[in-house]
């Protein structure tokens, strides 16, 4: 179940299309994640309505 989850989020904020897409742009984000985990973690996330069919995500940090 965590795994589906995780995946859906995944798909939904990098619009992948297959699994090979979703490996390289895991493959590519692991480095700058890796270094910066607990940071990105400590940020507030936003999301703000545009219109019905995007939303628009704003970070701040604290």
């Amino acid at each position: 179940r965590r795994l589906i989850q995780v995946g859906a989020i995944f798909e939904k904020y990098f619009e992948i299309q297959s699994e090979e897409e979703a490996e390289k742009i895991a493959k590519a984000l692991q480095t700058y994640v890796g270094k910066n985990k607990d940071k990105i973690l400590h940020h507030d996330v936003v999301v703000k309505e545009k219109n019905k069919a995007s939303a628009e995500v704003a970070v701040s940090e604290e």
